[in-house]
C-alpha cells in the first residue's frame, strides 16, 4: 500500500522530541515489509530537497506560496511543504502563529496530494494536532488515520479561526466538527473525520476515554471508541546500542569513580507530565542513600534552576546537563545503571525502550506506554503513585536489588526486550488493511 506520513517533524531532518523519532523510523518499518510510505512535513529552516512543484494555498483570506521538495532519507522518500513565512525559523514550535501555521500544513498537504509526481496515497496518516485538519479538508476524498501522540496538545483557538484563517464558515459539517466550547479545537475535528484514530500505546487508549486522563476530549473519544485503538511505538534498534562505559560516563559527567554507587540517570523534558518534581523531591535522599545521579534535559526554567543548584550542593554526586543533546543521551542510557521515566502520564514512552535496548534497568510509574513495556520485577521496577512517596518506593527497591544476582537478571530480560518496529508496524498494516 501507499501510505503517506503527515507530520511537523521527522528525525533526520528536524525533530524535538518523540514524534520526530517515530515519524522518522516507522515508514522505514513498513517499507521494508513491502509497502511504499512516505513522508510529508514542513522545511522547517534550510534543510529540504529538491524542487518538485509549487503553487497557491488559499488560508481564509490568505494567499500563500507553497512549494514542493522532495528528498530521500534511509530509504524514504520526504516531501517538504516551503514557504519561508511559516518555516524558515529558528525552532519548530513555540511561535505566536502556530496556530496559523498548523493550518496552513493542514491545507497545504491536502492539496499536494495530486501533485506528488506517480505517487497516489491510499492512506493519508496525520500525527497529532499540527496535522489533524487534514481529515477535515480531505472528507470523502481520501482515507485517513489520526495518531495521538500527546492528547495534552490540541491546538485549541478562538471560534473567529473557523471563517478567518480556515475559510469554512458556511460549511455547517465542519463548523460542528471544530466546534468546541465557545472556540475550535483542531484535534476534536481530526478525531471526528478520520476514518481511524490510533494512540502510541494499547493502555493510553484506554486512559484517554476517562476523565482522569482524557484531557475533556473524552466524551468525543468514547463517542468514536470502535474506531479507536492503542499499538505501542518502537524504536529503530540498530541505532540504540551500547555506547558507553559508566566509567566513562562518570568521567564526562564529572562524578565521582566510585564502584559501590549506583548510578540513576533521567533523560527527559524537564515538564511537569514527566514527573520532575518527583526526582528533585528524592534527589537528596537518594545521594544520602550512597547513590548518585545525572539529569539531561531542558524545560520549565524553576525546574533547571532547581537541578542545577542541586548538582552544586552536590559536587562528584548530581550532574545536571541543561540542554538537547542525543548523543548524550545515548551515552547516559548504555553507562548509567537505572533510568528513570517517573511520568504523571505517557502516552508511550521511548527512554524506557532506548534504555532497556543499552542495559539500562528502568524505573518507571505504571502509566500508558510503561505499563505496556515494563515488567516490574521482569525487566524493570515499576511503581503506582505519581508522588514522592512512589518513587522513593521505587528508589529504594532498586537500591536494594542494585549489585545482586536480581539486578543482573532484571539487566539480562531488559536487554532481550524487543522493542523493533516489526511488531507494531505489522499492526498499523492490519488497520491499513481495514479502512483500504
Amino acid at each position: 500500500m501507499n501510505v503517506l506520513f503527515a507530520a511537523f517533524e521527522a528525525a533526520p531532518f528536524a525533530k524535538s522530541g518523540g514524534l520526530g523519532d517515530v515519524v522518522g523510523s516507522l515508514p522505514a518499518a513498513l517499507n521494508a515489509m513491502g509497502h511504499d510510505c512516505r513522508v510529508i512535513m514542513p522545511k522547517h529552516g534550510d534543510r529540504g530537497g529538491s524542487p518538485l512543484t509549487s503553487f497557491r494555498v488559499r488560508l481564509g483570506w490568505r494567499d500563500q506560496y507553497c512549494g514542493i521538495e522532495k528528498a530521500q532519507a534511509d530509504g524514504v522518500t520526504y516531501y517538504f511543504i516551503d514557504n519561508e513565512y511559516y518555516y524558515k525559523r529558528g525552532g519548530i514550535y513555540g511561535y505566536d502563529d502556530d496556530t496559523e501555521r498548523s493550518a496552513f500544513f493542514s491545507k497545504a498537504v491536502s492539496e499536494s496530494i495530486d501533485r506528488l509526481e506517480d505517487y497516489r496515497p491510499d492512506i493519508i496518516h496525520c500525527n497529532d494536532w499540527h496535522a489533524a485538519l487534514i481529515p477535515l479538508f480531505l472528507k470523502d476524498r481520501a482515507k485517513t488515520v489520526m495518531t495521538i501522540h500527546n492528547l495534552r496538545f490540541q491546538g485549541a483557538c478562538p471560534q473567529w479561526v473557523t471563517g478567518d484563517m480556515l475559510g469554512l464558515e458556511n460549511d455547517e459539517e465542519a463548523c460542528a466538527a471544530l466546534r468546541w466550547h465557545d472556540g475550535v479545537n483542531f484535534l476534536k475535528a481530526g478525531i471526528i473525520c478520520a476514518d481511524r484514530v490510533t494512540t502510541v500505546s494499547p493502555s493510553y487508549a484506554e486512559e484517554i476515554c476517562t476523565e482522569e486522563y482524557g484531557e475533556g476530549l473524552d466524551p468525543i473519544l468514547r463517542m468514536r471508541r470502535d474506531a479507536l485503538c492503542g499499538i505501542l511505538n518502537g524504536i529503530d534498534s540498530e541505532k540504540w546500542l551500547p555506547c558507553a562505559t559508566k566509567s566513562e560516563l562518570r568521567s564526562e559527567l564529572g562524578l565521582e569513580q566510585n564502584e559501590s554507587a549506583p548510578l540513576f540517570a533521567m533523560v527527559s523534558r524537564l515538564t511537569e507530565q514527566k514527573g520532575v518534581e518527583l526526582v528533585l523531591a528524592c534527589a537528596d535522599r537518594l545521594i544520602g542513600a550512597g547513590a548518585q545521579l545525572a539529569v539531561l534535559g531542558t524545560g520549565r526554567a524553576d525546574y533547571e534552576a532547581e537541578l542545577k543548584k542541586l548538582a552544586e550542593r552536590q559536587p562528584g554526586k548530581i550532574s545536571a546537563c541543561i540542554r538537547f543533546d542525543e548523543e548524550l543521551s545515548h551515552r547516559m542510557f548504555s553507562g548509567a545503571d537505572f533510568v528513570l521515566v517517573p511520568s504523571v502520564f505517557e502516552p508511550c514512552g521511548l527512554t524506557q525502550m532506548m534504555a532497556m535496548h543499552c542495559g539500562s534497568v528502568p524505573i518507571v510509574r505504571r502509566t500508558g506506554g510503561l505499563k505496556d513495556s515494563v515488567i516490574d520485577g521482569s525487566n524493570g521496577i515499576v511503581f503506582d503513585n505519581a508522588d514522592a512517596d512512589g518513587l522513593w518506593w521505587a528508589l529504594r527497591k532498586a537500591l536494594e536489588i542494585y549489585d545482586t544476582d536480581k539486578y543482573a537478571e532484571i539487566r539480562e530480560n531488559a536487554l532481550k526486550s524487543d522493542f523493533s518496529w516489526g511488531r507494531s508496524a505489522g499492526e498499523y498494516i492490519k488497520l491499513y488493511e481495514s479502512i483500504s
